[in-house]
């Protein structure tokens, strides 16, 4: 080797020749570009500072939503929330008002039915087995008897008391202030006579309360043409039995009867007739003569 020779030149690198960005731009494999026939070459990337290159390559981290998004309801949004909750509430409170009042409604009519239907019950079986006497000397004559609307008596055969020896019983109906009551009289009784006329039953053997929740009665008997036409009131020497007998009651239930009493007299017919339920049962009686 001569002295004084020039040293061979170092090798240049593929950044050789390369301003700093540009190098580092091509030696970072994610921010190559490659061309497709041509040599790879630096992409076009913004300058950035060097301060924040190694911020720029980490992945972005998610940033909290801003407070606008974390809001409270605005009174606009509590108010209309607060209407519609009072509407549902009174839906549900009209709702809650009309099944009650179907069932107080419903209550006071199977209590008004319970009592017609016991009540029908006594007076068919009394009134079916009904007889009268027009063929008998007058001293032995047996009358179907009614006087008003509201009283009927007449001679039947049923159940007697404790004692009797016959089956012949006398029956009055009669309406005593809200009371429907039925007396009889068997032959056990001192005075029992089932012949000739009769306007009330002294010492009965029995006087029960068939229901205490009647406000009015009328008992209508029919007369035996078969025109059906309702007889006022059977004559005093009546010995055949009418066609057939109506018996028409206005009952109420027992919680507005309470009520009913407690009513001033003012008041009383109104209610009367706002509350109280009229029931008809018409028997028909044919000819049970003897």
């Amino acid at each position: 080797m001569r002295s004084g020779s020039a040293r061979p030149a170092p090798k240049r690198g593929p950044s050789a020749g390369l301003s700093g960005e540009a190098a580092w731009a091509k030696s970072d494999p994610r921010l190559r570009t490659s061309g497709r026939d041509g040599p790879e070459h630096p992409a076009a990337v913004p300058e950035v500072p060097r301060h924040c290159r190694l911020a720029h390559c980490q992945p972005r981290q998610p940033t909290a939503k801003p407070a606008a998004w974390r809001r409270a309801f605005t009174l606009i949004e509590t108010m209309v929330a607060i209407l519609l909750l009072v509407l549902i509430m009174v839906l549900v409170f009209r709702f809650y008002s009309h099944a009650e009042r179907v069932w107080r409604g419903t209550a006071a009519l199977g209590d008004v039915y319970d009592s017609a239907r016991m009540l029908f019950a006594v007076v068919t079986e009394d009134l079916q087995a009904a007889m009268t006497e027009g063929d008998a000397p007058p001293e032995r004559l047996i009358f179907f008897h009614q006087e008003t609307g509201d009283q009927l008596w007449f001679v039947t055969t049923g159940a007697p008391g404790p004692g009797a020896t016959s089956d012949i019983l006398e029956v009055s109906y009669r309406l005593e202030g809200t009371q429907f009551r039925r007396a009889f009289r068997d032959n056990s009784t001192t005075g029992w006579h089932v012949f000739g006329l009769r306007d009330r039953l002294d010492a009965p053997t029995a006087d029960m309360v068939l229901t205490d929740n009647v406000m009015a009665m009328e008992i209508a008997c029919y007369g035996m043409d078969g025109a059906m036409q309702p007889i006022p009131g059977l004559a005093a020497t009546e010995t055949a039995l009418p066609a057939a007998v109506s018996l028409s009651v206005t009952l109420m239930d027992s919680k507005s009867l309470d009520l009913w009493r407690r009513l001033p007299d003012s008041a009383k017919d109104g209610f009367v007739r706002a509350q109280a339920r009229t029931v008809t049962k018409r028997l028909f009686l044919g000819a049970n003569t003897r």
